[in-house]
């Protein structure tokens, strides 16, 4: 009876080890599962914040060109009424100098008729 007792015993422990062994190996698989599954998340989030990213470069470049473009065309106003400003002061400056320029003559023709 001691060998059978022994043997159910063996029998029993090697039953518990190769129990504990798949009970292991399935949590590992779980848990490899959970990891996988969490890379994968993770993969996910990063191609959506490159997205975002892409998304928001894209913005700021149209946003940047479009000051650009606003920044030239107030400096070509600008420009274009300063010279405006700068022809008329010059016209104005010419006819004073030359209203002078007659009323001088005019004495002088006088005084050499005179």
């Amino acid at each position: 009876m001691n060998a059978a007792l022994l043997l159910t015993a063996v029998a029993a422990l090697a039953g518990g080890a190769l129990l504990g062994m798949l009970w292991q190996r399935g949590r590992g698989q779980s848990a490899l599962a959970r990891k996988e599954a969490q890379l994968a998340e993770t993969q996910a989030q990063l191609r959506e914040q490159k997205a975002a990213e892409q998304a928001r470069d894209e913005s700021r470049r149209a946003v940047n060109e479009q000051f650009q473009q606003q920044l030239k065309t107030l400096a070509r106003d600008a420009l274009s009424q300063s010279q405006k400003d700068f022809l008329n002061l010059a016209q104005q400056s010419f006819e004073k100098a030359r209203g002078e320029s007659s009323a001088d003559l005019e004495k002088r023709q006088q005084a050499i008729e005179a």
